[in-house]
């Protein structure tokens, strides 16, 4: 019996410790990903234009959360945009951060550190 409980307790704990298939640690281009990020800074205004018409679905925006000095970037989706901010729901599990849970509501101002606004046209 004392087997089968160490053995559930190293069960339970791995899966606890299990990273989302979602994270990306690394093995990305940095230069690209600050250009990917400058470009979507420099299209927001069309990128609210088309969100504020509905010109489209699936409206997503990649956000980065910080805790205890790590990064990770989330996409909010969801997404509608008020008052200079934009809001939506957490997208995927974290990784790294434990600040914030699949589903919160997570708003980033405009003019905040936020890369890749996307969305589908219809």
């Amino acid at each position: 019996m004392k087997r089968f409980i160490f053995l559930l307790i190293v069960l339970l704990s791995a899966a606890c410790n299990k990273k989302p298939e979602t994270l990306v640690e690394g093995g990305y281009d940095q230069q690209e990903m600050d250009a990917a990020i400058a470009k979507a800074q420099s299209e927001v205004d069309s990128f609210i234009a088309e969100l504020a018409k509905n010109n489209g679905s699936n409206f997503a925006v990649k956000v980065p959360i910080t805790d205890k000095g790590e990064t990770e970037h989330f996409w909010l989706t969801n997404v509608f945009y008020r008052d200079g901010k934009f809001s939506g729901l957490l997208g995927n599990d974290p990784g790294i951060v434990t600040n914030v849970k699949y589903g919160d509501t997570i708003t980033v101002a405009k003019s905040g550190d936020f890369g890749l606004a996307l969305y589908a046209r219809r």
